[in-house]
């Protein structure tokens, strides 16, 4: 099973609008992406389950109870003071062979598709965080996706250009993925 989610919300008790730059709020980006993932992955007959608008993260994670054999990817969009570039992935710090492979797997994508740099596979203690608690719900493969720097205009161009492959990419490779954990 296959579980997506939209990292940030606006519409739950606890909204959260995430990294904003201009009329750009990371929330409406990653909640548009996930659709689009979730459609593509409907074509291709994938049993999924996604986060709803309306839902926080703790009730996301209450709900899906994912074990073992499961692929479980979050959408974000990154930010920073400087002007930085590129796509990344999030992977918890004890991470299998598999989280890392998925990980560079999307990274690869969304950077070759985009045309933007690829910074690579971090782990989350090297994140602002420090913990992301979405990578611990004891799915088989967890990993947290940051897209592109929402702040850089470049970044964004290449993306919205590029957003539907991205979403039919994203989507095989978490079929191939969750294949692998069957």
């Amino acid at each position: 099973m296959i579980y997506l989610s939209a990292g940030h919300n606006l519409r739950s008790k606890d909204a959260d609008p995430g990294a904003v730059c201009g009329k750009l709020k990371e929330a409406f980006l990653t909640a548009e992406l996930r659709d689009l993932v979730a459609k593509e992955l409907q074509l291709l007959s994938a049993k999924f389950v996604t986060d709803t608008d309306d839902e926080t993260l703790s009730g996301y994670i209450r709900r899906i109870k994912p074990g073992n054999g499961s692929v479980l990817c979050e959408l974000h969009f990154n930010c920073a003071a400087n002007l930085a570039t590129g796509a990344e992935v999030l992977v918890k710090n004890e991470y299998c062979k598999e989280e890392k492979e998925l990980a560079t797997a999307i990274c690869n994508i969304i950077s070759s598709v985009c045309t933007i740099a690829n910074r690579g596979v971090k782990t989350e203690s090297q994140s602002h965080r420090g913990k992301l608690g979405i990578l611990h719900t004891h799915a088989g493969i967890s990993v947290l996706v940051e897209v592109c720097f929402i702040n850089n205009k470049i970044d964004m161009q290449h993306y919205q250009k590029s957003k539907k492959i991205i979403a039919a990419k994203l989507a095989e490779v978490l079929i191939m993925f969750d294949e692998l954990q069957s």
